[in-house]
């Protein structure tokens, strides 16, 4: 009887051991997963700053009867929308299907 008490207590060390183990990486991925979700917002945000530098100029432009500047910086703002919205979709899609899926396997397998 009482060894079998020291089996049922081996395996439940093995089994905390194991535990802890996962909660370490989860530590981690959850470290990356914030990393890497702080990085995506500062690039967006400087895309976006980037597109609102753009419109403002077609603004200014525009005001100021500035019809050929005003059509070529409407033309950059359009590729600029473009170039945001592809990034945004990409970097967001990279993040979604790589380091969220990571964390996602390490909470799953944390039981």
């Amino acid at each position: 009887l009482k060894y079998a008490d020291l089996d049922g207590a081996e395996e439940a060390l093995e089994r905390a051991s194991e535990r802890a183990g996962l909660l370490d990486d989860y530590g981690e991925a959850r470290e990356l997963y914030g990393r890497e979700y702080r990085n995506l917002v500062r690039e967006l945000d400087g895309l976006r700053r980037d597109l609102d530098e753009v419109e403002s100029n077609l603004h200014e432009l525009m005001e100021i009867g500035e019809v050929d500047e005003a059509v070529e910086e409407l033309s950059r703002f359009e590729s600029a929308v473009e170039t945001y919205n592809e990034a945004v979709s990409d970097d967001l899609r990279s993040f979604l299907e790589r380091d969220f899926s990571e964390l996602v396997d390490v909470l799953l397998h944390a039981d």
